[in-house]
This record gives structure tokens, sequence and C-alpha cells, in this order.
């Protein structure tokens, strides 16, 4: 071989060793998941209050509307309220300390209750438990309004919802989730190794993009793993991980979003469905709030690109919208208020 060609060999695998050391010293330093940057206080007024210690039930079931009393379902939108609350400054510490502490030490959603065939999934519902309850502990953190012994009590609960949440977790937006949580509860509470789990996890989720420019031909299940991916990779950039601009074999997750909101102004108010099955029924995915079938998606993703990347199509499906929907931004199947945390953009 010549001389030449061993130096290039040797150098390319040199430069490669030493960008993966420098991406795994990025992800190890990640640690923040709070803040007040892209906080709307208008966006955030209508859906804010200090909400306490309820009683939760022990068993976990899919979605359901309206929210069942002491459902996961209805914490996480009594957990927004007060997440909402501390954004804009009227907020309750020693409230959500107590609700978490409530939630944690009677086993709030730890027995999962699949209720038979079809339907929406308790597993994948865990998931979405533990994203609300990031962003309420990295609140109180950020004010020192919980100590170490709060915390491990409440990790301990939390480990046991995301054990939980990846069971009979088969569909694409189900696994984003998982990810997306291990994530956001890393970085809550800075714990580097699970961050790093996180985000080894994610890389797994947007595997299909090395072909292509979506991660399910069909657009209505195509959105809801957007709402997990697009969320898992804005909290990835804000702490040095840029998952947007990397290239996955063909396609970047810039390319993924510019795509998708193409694909959801084409079906416009249409009902889709995602399955062929016959409990499955058709909703419209033009909408600012619900559960699977919203958009909320969009002001997480301009909060951080608000002109550079998929801005403009996204900003485009924004219009589309706003034409016939001006409520706020809130998917529950995020976590979290959207057009609160992330609406100025």
């Amino acid at each position: 071989m010549h001389l030449g060609s061993i130096f290039s060999s040797r150098f390319l695998i040199g430069f490669l060793a030493i960008l993966c050391l420098v991406g795994a010293a990025t992800v190890a330093q990640a640690q923040q998941l709070w803040t007040d940057r892209y906080v709307s206080r208008a966006k955030c007024s209508g859906h804010a209050g200090a909400v306490g210690p309820e009683r939760h039930s022990k068993a976990i079931q899919g979605h359901k509307w309206p929210h069942p009393r002491g459902s996961g379902i209805e914490f996480i939108d009594h957990n927004a309220r007060g997440i909402n609350a501390f954004a804009i400054g009227r907020g309750n510490t020693k409230a959500m300390r107590a609700r978490l502490l409530n939630a944690a030490g009677t086993e709030a959603f730890t027995r999962l209750d699949f209720e038979g065939r079809g339907g929406s999934s308790p597993s994948f519902v865990s998931a979405i438990v533990v994203e609300s309850v990031a962003y309420a502990v990295a609140q109180l953190r950020s004010s020192g309004a919980v100590s170490a012994g709060d915390l491990q009590a409440i990790d301990q609960w939390v480990q046991r919802l995301l054990r939980n949440s990846a069971k009979r977790a088969g569909s694409p937006d189900h696994k984003a989730a998982i990810a997306t949580a291990h994530v956001l509860w890393g970085a809550a509470i800075a714990d580097k190794r699970r961050f790093s789990k996180g985000y080894r996890q994610f890389q797994r989720v947007l595997r299909p993009l090395r072909s292509r420019p979506y991660f399910s031909a069909k657009v209505r299940v195509n959105n809801e793993v957007m709402h997990q991916v697009v969320h898992g990779a804005v909290v990835l950039r804000r702490n040095g991980v840029d998952l947007f601009t990397a290239r996955n074999g063909k396609h970047t997750l810039h390319d993924a979003v510019a795509y998708h909101a193409q694909s959801v102004r084409s079906a416009g108010a249409r009902k889709l469905r995602t399955s062929s099955g016959a409990d499955d029924q058709a909703r419209s995915i033009m909408r600012a709030n619900g559960w699977g079938t919203h958009l909320a998606w969009i002001p997480l993703y301009l909060s951080h690109y608000p002109d550079a990347g998929a801005a403009g199509e996204v900003r485009s499906l924004n219009a589309t919208l706003r034409r016939s929907d001006r409520t706020p931004y809130y998917g529950r199947q995020i976590g979290i208020h959207s057009d609160c945390l992330y609406g100025r953009y």
C-alpha cells in the first residue's frame, strides 16, 4: 500500500475517533431542561394555576376523554397548569413538591391496565407522565425547592414508570416517546448517564431517515412520531447535541420536519386513520390541541429554528392552521403546554 494511503487511512481513523470523543463529551455535559427563554406569558395565562396533592390511581390506562378522575391523563393536564404557573412567576413550589412526592409515595400509575385489544396504550401514557414530571422537577430544582432526598424518592418512582413504558412498545411513536422521556428525565435531574442512554435510544429512533425523509408513510402516524422526535431533539440541541442538522444517511431531521409539514398541509382537514382496523377512528390532525391528533410540536420547532432549517415550511403550516384554529398549542401527548413554554418564536 502506498505510504500516502496508509497515512490518509490512519488520519481518517484518528479524526473519526476524535469526533466520537467530542460527541461523547458533549452528551456527558448535558444537564439542562428547564429555561424561561422561550416562554410566552400571554399563551400561558389561560391554563395556569397551582395544583397540590391529589388522589391518583395506582393503575394507569390509555387515553380517554373526558379525563377520568385520578388518571394519568388528568395528572398530565393538572401538572401542566402548575408548570405554566411557575413559568409566568405565579407558581407554588410547595404545592408542586407535595404533589410529586405524594404521587411517588402512593406509587401512582405503576400498574399497567391494558383493558384488552385496541385503544390507547397505558405504557405509552407512562412515558408521557415522565415527560411532564421532568419539567416540574426541573423547575423545582432551579428554585432550590427540592432536596436530594426528595429527588431520590421521585426518581425511584419515575424509574418504575420508565420500565413500564417499554412494555408492548411496538409502534414508532411509542419508541420515540420512550427515548424522549429518558432524555428529558436525564436533563431534569442532571444525570449524565441517563441522559446519554436517552441519546443513544434517540439515535435508533432516527434510523428510518437513512433512506427516507419520514418515519411512517401514513401522515397521522408520522405526526405522532414527530411530537416526540421534535421535543426530544429540541432538548438535546439545548444541551449541545444538534440532531436536526446531523445527517442520517440521506436525510437530516430538518428534512423530515419540512417533508412532514408539506404532507400535513396537503392532507388539510381530511380525517385520517392510523391503521385499517375497524376500531380505528379517523381524525383530522389540523388542530392546535388534543391527544394524538394535533400540531403542538410547531412552537417547539420554531422556538429553536425561527428562520433556519424547515422554518419556512413550518410557518406555512402554522399559517394554514391558524385560519381555522386560533387556540393555543397544547398537545397532552407532548406532556406540556407547548405554546406556553415554547411559544416565543
